[in-house]
This record gives structure tokens, sequence and C-alpha cells, in this order.
């Protein structure tokens, strides 16, 4: 809807793409998704939430379990603490 919308041009507009991912994971763009994370994680590699993000997109939008856990094993060498990855 106009919501989402808006808040794709703002995160665009601001150069967010972690921000942009969260969003299309939440619309189930899981492909635009995993663009804007991958462009966010070639700038801030240790980008925990982007890290997330992405592997949620690939196990939910493209069914791909090992890129989902090769995320959370990046995310979890960053910070084993925390306890939305297990």
């Amino acid at each position: 809807g106009k919501a989402w919308a808006d808040a794709l041009q703002f995160a665009a507009a601001d150069g967010r793409q972690t921000n942009r991912g969260l969003i299309y994971n939440d619309i189930d763009r899981f492909d635009d998704a995993i663009r804007n994370l991958d462009a966010a994680l070639q700038d801030r590699p240790d980008d925990i939430t982007a890290l997330v993000a992405r592997a949620e997109a690939h196990l939910h939008g493209r069914g791909d379990p090992a890129k989902c856990i090769r995320d959370c094993t990046s995310a979890i060498k960053i910070d084993p603490d925390i306890a939305v990855i297990y």
C-alpha cells in the first residue's frame, strides 16, 4: 500500500539499504530484500541486522537453508549473544 511505498521511498532517499531490505522482507519481496541487503553488507559487513534479515529472505523467499545458515553463522561470529539468531 501507500505506507510501504512511502517507507521505501524514504529509505531509498536516505541510502539505507538495510532498512529497505527489512521493508522488502515485510512485504514478501525477498529478491529485492536480498539485493538491498547485499549492498548494505558490502558497505558494512558487520551489520548484524542485515545479516539476519538476509538469512530470513534466503530461507523464506528462496527456500535456501544453506545460505540462511551461512548468514546466521556470520552474525554469531560478530555477536554470539544476540538471541534472535538462535
